[in-house]
């Protein structure tokens, strides 16, 4: 009796030793591997920061350049841009704007917004004179729960505004400036956690570096972090007060200009942002991880069926994987090519490039050809 009793016993300590063991692993993983996790020293925090500013996520084929010493980007194009059509209603948002007014005057002049501009400071007699600007003197904060006094007299959440404005989408927000710099980081984190900037379809912000400080450095990675990954926005262009504050990691008295876009969807290519510490080597191999083994895919050479004496191969690998769905074949030729249909395609349509040759022009220009 005593007997089994040992053997329990020690089964159950096992057992709880592996648990434990597991547990550990996976706290120690999900720590050291985790791509917000603190880094050594401030310089390596700067370095991934920089990393992450200034990797484009989506590129925007058409955008107003904002002029002076702001350096935004308003993006325009046709697929997810601002459409600039005078016709229709369009609303932004602009926190703290500062004495540079070209942002807002573009908006009025070339984009027909119907602008509110919240500021802290006094109001200046220029912005008065832009078109459909609407001016409210009050301190923007962050919503955070732990701030009881953050809806008082002096003091709102965009949440509030929104909801006493009537807003319910912002087609631009831009955040310049707040009453204490120190909590941009903060506001822009509590709008992706409340779900506000999923009602934003274009976002412009300001970062603000004095010195190195790997907590504040730390943090605005942080969100940013989540502005891509939980907020869906996608950087499309990023300026800054001195070109050299976007070559070194060295990042004292810099401002940087970020211009985001809303998620613009599957169809659209997007690239994502350096993980973990931003470095060569770990970027390279996440890299070649990523891309698939190119000598795995065409394990079984097909010939292309052509009634002309030369050949080329497709793998069959593909033909397999396409022959139950519709899909097209392109092909680049520098002649005509008489193709003969194999099942073997299925559905597969088969389109020819073939080059038109015009001396007239520098321009090469392509008859296409169905098959």
């Amino acid at each position: 009796m005593s007997l089994n009793r040992r053997k329990k016993t020690a089964i159950s300590t096992l057992c709880l030793g592996v648990l434990v063991y597991i547990v550990v692993q996976v706290t120690y993983f999900q720590q050291e591997f985790s791509p917000l996790k603190v880094l050594a020293s401030a310089e390596s925090e700067a370095h991934r920061l920089l990393k992450f500013i200034t990797h484009y996520h989506y590129q925007c084929d058409n955008s107003l350049y904002t002029g002076n010493s702001s350096a935004w980007r308003i993006c325009v194009d046709t697929t997810i841009g601002i459409n600039a059509d005078s016709n229709i209603t369009k609303l932004s948002y602009s926190l703290g704007a500062e004495w540079d007014f070209s942002f807002e005057d573009i908006l009025s002049r070339n984009l027909s917004f119907q602008q509110f501009i919240f500021l802290h400071k006094s109001v200046p007699p220029l912005l008065n004179k832009i078109n459909g600007t609407h001016i409210y003197k009050t301190i923007i904060v962050p919503n955070d729960p732990a701030d009881f006094g953050r809806n008082s007299f002096d003091t709102q959440t965009l949440n509030n505004v929104m909801d006493n404005l009537h807003h319910d989408k912002i087609d631009i927000l831009k955040i310049e400036s707040l009453f204490d710099m120190t909590e941009s980081h903060e506001l822009l984190f509590y709008l992706v956690k409340d779900k506000i900037l999923s009602k934003v379809k274009q976002l412009h912000i300001l970062i603000d570096i004095d010195k190195i400080d790997d907590d504040y450095l730390y943090h605005w990675y942080r969100t940013l972090y989540i502005v891509f990954h939980e907020g869906g926005f996608r950087l499309y262009h990023t300026g800054a007060s001195d070109p050299l504050c976007l070559q070194v990691t060295m990042m004292e008295s810099c401002r940087y200009y970020l211009s985001f876009v809303h998620n613009p969807g599957p169809s659209v290519p997007v690239l994502f942002p350096p993980s973990i510490d931003g470095s060569y080597d770990f970027e390279e191999e996440r890299i070649l991880d990523y891309v698939e083994d190119k000598s795995q895919e065409c394990d079984e050479p097909y010939p292309f069926p052509n009634s002309e004496s030369s050949r080329f191969d497709l793998c069959g690998f593909l033909l397999r994987r396409t022959s139950h769905r519709k899909c097209k074949i392109f092909i680049f030729r520098s002649a005509y090519l008489n193709l003969q249909p194999n099942p073997e395609f299925g559905k597969c349509e088969i389109i020819s490039f073939v080059p038109k040759r015009d001396p007239s022009s520098s321009i090469p220009k392509f008859i296409v050809i169905k098959q």
